[in-house]
């Protein structure tokens, strides 16, 4: 079929790359899906903040620094109803409907990933058809679902990655088109067939990813916990993890686990996915509906049961009792008691439940459908 030209425009808090940790799944998901669609053959551009890039991708450096656009709190009473856009987060994206208007004969289709009012300000009245994936709850009403509730155009469609995030952003009045869930490319995570014997979370230290119950659950199992991810949230980090986790950024592989609960702060994704294929089981623990669950899915990918409070994405994306077990939300005794029924589980199901149902490849072939839909339309 005839290449499309693609621009997908990014969540501008941090470079999109190859070989970085992504700051959560839709980094992840942004670089995995260029990668896939510049494979397929398409002319992929990535709009993203300075020092993004992915092999094959256009990455024009379009001025975007991160430091002004990180926000650290997603689960507070603030960012549910007081978050205001920024000069700096307008900036940012008017530099991408820049480059978008001096290449309009370049680009088929623009898919846009970001979660703030001005990504959808900046692409109204398109030069051609644009897709919005929303990969987090509908949280600020005043902003963000403002922005989102205002698109009419027809050449604008939302997509959410699972069907629990597209009933919570409709149920705000916004109208989600299609569901696309996120894939994981299986040729890039190793299978692990046998655990070492401690527990890992792998995410973000921030209030909604729920590193402080993991930790209480690991100390009431007896198994060692590993933490890997950034202090995306300064306050949760000292307030909630550093007094009950020894800090060893040095930390490697090869070395045992010697203390209860152990920080080595953020990781390749691919050091990641090895530390999955040996860990007894993952921890999710989220205390927010999760729009979707990709550190469950990878775990999974890798033979790693996966634990979880059952709310949002989770609830699709854990096959309960095959590849890990889902308990009712908030209940840590649940969440603790899991952990040795997760540790029978067997490794090779995990694997297979996401071959089956989450795989990179399945996700590419719904987006290319889903693109040449919306550019049809528009003909």
């Amino acid at each position: 079929m005839t290449p499309l030209g693609i621009a997908l425009i990014a969540p501008m808090v941090a470079p999109i790359t190859d070989d970085d940790a992504p700051l959560g799944g839709a980094q992840a998901l942004l670089a995995d899906l260029a990668r896939g669609l510049v494979a397929a053959g398409h002319r992929v551009t990535l709009l993203a903040a300075r020092g993004s890039g992915i092999a094959g991708a256009c990455c024009p450096d379009l001025g975007i620094d991160t430091a002004p656009l990180r926000d650290e709190r997603l689960l507070t009473t603030a960012s549910v109803t007081t978050h205001r856009a920024t000069p700096a987060q307008r900036a940012a994206f008017r530099a991408a409907r820049r480059w978008l208007d001096q290449h309009r004969g370049e680009v088929d289709v623009v898919h846009a990933h970001a979660f703030d009012a001005p990504a959808f300000d900046s692409l109204a009245d398109p030069p051609c058809p644009v897709l919005h994936t929303v990969h987090l709850p509908p949280l600020r009403a005043d902003v963000v679902q403002a922005a989102a509730r205002a698109v009419r155009d027809p050449q604008v469609s939302l997509v959410a990655v699972s069907e629990s995030l597209r009933r919570a952003w409709r149920a705000q009045g916004v109208d989600v088109s299609d569901v696309i869930p996120n894939g994981v490319d299986l040729g890039r995570i190793a299978f692990g067939a046998a655990a070492r014997g401690f527990l890992l979370f792998a995410g973000r230290l921030a209030p909604e990813k729920g590193a402080a119950v993991a930790i209480r659950a690991a100390q009431a199992s007896g198994y060692p916990l590993l933490l890997v991810g950034a202090a995306y949230d300064a306050a949760y980090t000292r307030e909630q993890v550093l007094p009950f986790a020894h800090r060893k950024p040095e930390w490697r592989e090869d070395e045992p686990l010697d203390a209860p609960v152990t920080w080595i702060g953020a990781r390749p994704r691919h050091v990641v996915h090895r530390l999955m294929a040996t860990a007894t089981a993952t921890l999710v623990p989220s205390r927010w509906d999760e729009p979707f669950g990709l550190a469950a899915v990878e775990a999974q990918a890798a033979g790693c049961p996966a634990i979880a409070f059952d709310r949002g994405g989770l609830h699709d994306v854990i096959l309960h009792g095959r590849t890990g077990v889902l308990v009712p939300p908030d209940d840590e005794a649940a969440f603790a008691h899991a952990i040795p029924v997760a540790a029978r589980l067997d490794r090779d199901a995990c694997r297979a439940w996401v071959a089956d149902r989450f795989s990179m490849a399945t996700t590419i072939m719904a987006h290319e459908a889903l693109y040449r839909r919306v550019i049809l339309a528009r003909a």
